[in-house]
């Protein structure tokens, strides 16, 4: 899958899977106790997931339109955009929200 197919079943793909891990966690007996936590949660995972949304249309980019002798210059946007998505994933942050969501 290329282009805005594969960008929009990303997008699909990260809101089942927090509405799947919230009815699994709930199955555990881990409820998600707090709104807003929950709201604060999808909050920073769609923000992940439109950074990855960029990176998908770079990615599209590259392939199909950038003119030779740019390979340099993408790699670094890329590089510098792959470093933002993970420290946005693994941040004090996101496990402040995720522990919030999980009532810890």
């Amino acid at each position: 899958m290329r282009g805005s197919a594969a960008l929009l079943c990303t997008s699909m793909y990260l809101m089942q899977a927090v509405a799947f891990g919230a009815k699994r966690l709930a199955r555990r007996g881990v409820a998600l106790r707090s709104t807003a936590a929950y709201d604060a949660l999808t909050k920073e995972l769609r923000e992940v997931a439109r950074l990855e949304e960029v990176s998908g249309i770079l990615s599209y980019d590259e392939q199909c339109f950038m003119s030779e002798g740019s390979a340099a210059s993408r790699a670094a946007q890329k590089e510098a955009l792959a470093g933002v998505i993970h420290e946005k994933r693994t941040s004090a942050r996101m496990a402040e929200v995720i522990d919030a969501a999980r009532g810890l």
